[in-house]
């Protein structure tokens, strides 16, 4: 249903025993997820999310980090969270990266390499570049977890294959070799997400045969220090897009195939999933029929249990929706028209930043849980591709 925009702002304030999962089908069901009284910080899209224990945490300061990019030039532009005006950094990271944070330093992944950023000196321009390391040919860094402080792990999407890797040095220390989960035919397991939550690694994998999902995303739990695999859960949805941590549960978006207009069709192949990793079960709260098509990007809300996503009717039109993860309820927004320039909630400012790639208006905006302020950027800003948030 579509609800206006008073009542969005209404609503928002408010092993081989384990290779025998990879083959399991798909169906659709409906998901209780328990409402779990939370005073949560996940600090944003980052990755930070070295442990399931949620507590409410207070920084200093808290920097917003915005990667936008026409696929052939780009712009790094930074601000704090308390500001409506952002700075161009001056430092060039191609065409293609995505970031994520951990204390005060981001981590933007490009295509066969990883810069490792000081926030604290963005100021600096390229001077905030700490480390730039190469992690070979074709390999694609979707997402960083991090264990500790010196410790981070790399899931890739163009090999099957996670990497650990030192955090400040970025130096290889180990790696897993994930080919099994590859589907039959592919050539990669097709790594999409990697959180560390309670000791584990959970990487989640599309499964994906020249780009066409033929078999539903898989979850695979590996020892965060070892490496070692210890299981694996099957989800009912297919080409997962995004996965979150809360409570000690996965928030999973699979945003399923698209058809031959290149839409995302609504229909139970696609959706918001809640994986219990204690039951190894995945459910089902909202389908793609519930939210009337498929979604892209997710950013969750850990302190009111809501769950920001796009609704990808078509190129170009993917308004942002609100999906509360306990009531089962959605309101939709037409305050942004194309949300798929990325999405991040900052628990510690309350905010949600989301990048509207609206043709000729293309624009970063700052969610408050009342309005929609659109972020002043330099001059030749691009549409918005990958935000973070540092906090310490």
């Amino acid at each position: 249903m579509h609800i206006t925009k008073e009542k969005i702002l209404t609503i928002l304030a408010a092993s081989a025993a384990s290779f025998a999962l990879i083959g399991c089908g798909s169906s659709s069901s409906s998901a209780e997820y328990d409402d779990e009284s939370s005073s949560s910080v996940e600090e944003s899209s980052s990755s930070q999310e070295s442990s399931s224990s949620e507590e409410t945490v207070s920084y200093g300061n808290s920097v917003v980090v915005h990667f936008s990019t026409d696929y052939t030039s780009s712009m790094l532009t930074y601000g704090n969270v308390n500001d409506n005006s952002f700075e161009d950094a001056s430092i060039d990271l191609g065409s293609d990266a995505f970031l994520f944070a951990n204390g005060k330093y981001v981590y933007a992944l490009s295509p066969s390499h990883v810069t490792l950023i000081d926030a604290s000196k963005l100021s600096e321009g390229s001077g905030a570049i700490v480390k730039q390391a190469s992690i070979g040919n074709s390999a694609y860094p979707y997402e960083i977890a991090f264990t500790d402080a010196e410790t981070g792990w790399i899931v890739l999407n163009g090999r099957s294959t996670i990497l650990k890797v030192n955090a400040t040095s970025l130096a290889i220390l180990d790696s897993i070799d994930v080919s099994a989960f590859a589907a039959e035919g592919a050539t990669t397991a097709s790594g999409v997400s990697i959180k560390v939550v309670d000791g584990k690694l959970a990487v989640l994998f599309g499964r994906l045969n020249n780009y066409v999902p033929n078999k539903p995303a898989l979850l695979a739990l590996y020892d965060a220090e070892s490496g070692e695999l210890q299981d694996t859960i099957c989800l009912k949805g297919y080409n997962p897009a995004s996965m979150k941590t809360h409570n000690g549960k996965l928030v999973v978006l699979t945003q399923g195939a698209y058809d031959a207009d290149y839409k995302l069709p609504g229909d139970e192949t696609r959706g918001i999933e809640i994986v219990d990793l204690k039951k190894k079960t995945s459910e089902f709260v909202m389908t793609g029929k519930d939210l009337g098509a498929g979604s892209t990007k997710l950013a969750l809300d850990t302190i009111h249990n809501i769950a920001y996503v796009n609704i990808y009717n078509s190129y170009g039109n993917a308004p942002i929706a609100a999906v509360d993860l306990a009531k089962k309820s959605t309101a939709k927004s037409t305050e942004i028209a194309d949300a798929e320039g990325g999405f991040v909630f900052d628990a510690v400012s309350g905010k949600l930043y989301v990048g509207d790639h609206a043709y000729g208006a293309a624009a970063l905006y700052a969610y408050n849980g009342t309005d929609f302020t659109k972020v002043v950027e330099p001059e030749g800003v691009f549409p918005s591709y990958s935000i973070a948030v540092a906090n310490w």
